[in-house]
């Protein structure tokens, strides 16, 4: 995606390049719709996403992993063979993270609460958000919380996976 000026009122230099210095900037429109279109593919395949900036973003893959740096919004994931790596850049609303064979790792900042509710088949999940009550490793299902003014609301399924929750550092 292409960072573009956010104004009609453009310049260019003596070789015809669009001068972007003190100009506030916006993604790209037909970019961003290339990428949300690119996103509801069904497929199979490795997803990465460097950084997420509409309201609700949907990402979902047969079989491979799925990488979302900088997340700053909703996000649904959904893998049936894949991992998920997830790093929040700050306080969202929610996720709801989902993998039949894979594991689901989440790093959130450290001033973030979080309600989580994890279920496993046969999977676990280690945490270092929620003090004591995370210490021994979770199997089956789980809700657990770390109250704060603002929380994220984090919902996760695996069928064998592993859940890694953490803050980041």
């Amino acid at each position: 995606m292409k960072a573009v000026p956010a104004t009609t009122q453009v310049q260019v230099d003596g070789q015809f390049r669009l001068q972007r210095n003190g100009v506030a900037l916006q993604w790209n429109t037909a970019d961003e719709a290339a990428l949300e279109a690119a996103l509801q593919i069904k497929g199979s395949g490795a997803v990465t996403v460097d950084f997420t900036s509409s309201d609700y973003t949907e990402i979902t893959t047969r079989s491979g992993n799925i990488t979302i740096n900088e997340a700053c919004e909703k996000l649904a994931v959904t893998t049936d063979s894949g991992d998920v790596y997830c790093s929040y850049l700050a306080f969202v609303t929610a996720g709801n993270f989902t993998s039949q064979s894979g594991d689901v790792e989440i790093y959130m900042p450290d001033f973030s609460g979080v309600t989580l509710e994890f279920e496993t088949a046969c999977g676990s999940a280690e945490t270092d958000l929620f003090g004591e009550a995370a210490k021994e490793p979770v199997y089956h299902s789980v809700t657990l919380e770390r109250p704060a003014k603002l929380s994220h609301y984090l919902y996760v399924t695996t069928y064998s996976g592993r859940l890694k929750l953490y803050t980041l550092t």
